[in-house]
């Protein structure tokens, strides 16, 4: 029964191990999703000010020609 036993207790910590894993894994593919996110909205706010300026410089040259 002690063999038993103390297979038992092998079994739980390697339940606790792949459900810590598990958490990690998860938590890392959270962080990096909203790093990317972060990234990608960064991105996206730089392009749009770009062609807003863009926009403006034609629009000022289309004045000047007049």
């Amino acid at each position: 029964q002690q063999q038993q036993q103390a297979q038992h207790q092998v079994a739980q910590q390697q339940a606790a191990q792949q459900q810590a894993a598990q958490q990690q894994a998860a938590q890392q593919q959270a962080a990096q999703q909203q790093a990317a996110q972060q990234q990608a909205a960064q991105q996206q706010a730089a392009q749009q000010q770009v062609a807003q300026q863009q926009a403006a410089h034609q629009q000022a040259q289309h004045q000047a020609a007049h």
